[in-house]
Parts: structure tokens; C-alpha cells; sequence
């Protein structure tokens, strides 16, 4: 089963505490973070599961996102794994009052 997120500044007064891996031996390699769960229904993993394509629900304010994707075996983040990539600015995406980004593709 796969699950996805969005954390960070942009979403930090709706998100909750998130922890998928709580009581499992996981738990210590991959603590608890606060964001909000993405239906199932607005994103799909897609081409041999290379590319994350989701809709982007209605952020509250100003600020950074950040895209943790959860397996039955860990998890990762935009900003964590893949910060080298020059596109992609070290806020992960950053949200201002005139963003729209109605489907969002990550490979």
C-alpha cells in the first residue's frame, strides 16, 4: 500500500501527526511527522511507478510543501531524497497567493 502527504509550512495549521510506522521496528528509522494524508482519489502513480501525479488541494496560506511518499517499508520525501536536483528549490514547492497548481507530476 502506498499513501501520500503534504507537510510543511504552507499546510502546518491543518496537518496532524502522521505515523505510519508507529509499534513497528520501522518506527526509529522513520519517526513520526506532522501533514496532512492525500485522498487516494486525487493522485496515481503512474509509468512503472516512476512518476507521482496528484492534485494539489486548496492550500491554507503562504508557504512551503514538502511530498512524503509512504510504502509498506519506508518512506521519503521531496526535500529529503531529492534535493540535489537543481529544479526543485530547497522549500520543495513553494505556495504564494497567486500559485495554481491543479496536477502536480514529480518523477
Amino acid at each position: 500500500m502506498v499513501n501520500v502527504y503534504l507537510s510543511g509550512s504552507a499546510v502546518a495549521d491543518i496537518s496532524t501527526e502522521q505515523n505510519p510506522f508507529g509499534g513497528t521496528n520501522l518506527e526509529s528509522t522513520y519517526p513520526a511527522f506532522n501533514g496532512i494524508k492525500l485522498d487516494p482519489a486525487d493522485w496515481k502513480l503512474a509509468s512503472e511507478n516512476n512518476y507521482l501525479i496528484f492534485t494539489l488541494p486548496k492550500i491554507p496560506k503562504e508557504g512551503c510543501l514538502d511530498v512524503i511518499v509512504e510504502n509498506p517499508y519506508s518512506y521519503g520525501s521531496l526535500l529529503t531524497n531529492m534535493v540535489s536536483i537543481p529544479e526543485i528549490p530547497l522549500c520543495g514547492i513553494k505556495i504564494t497567493k497567486n500559485t495554481v497548481f491543479p496536477r502536480i507530476e514529480i518523477s
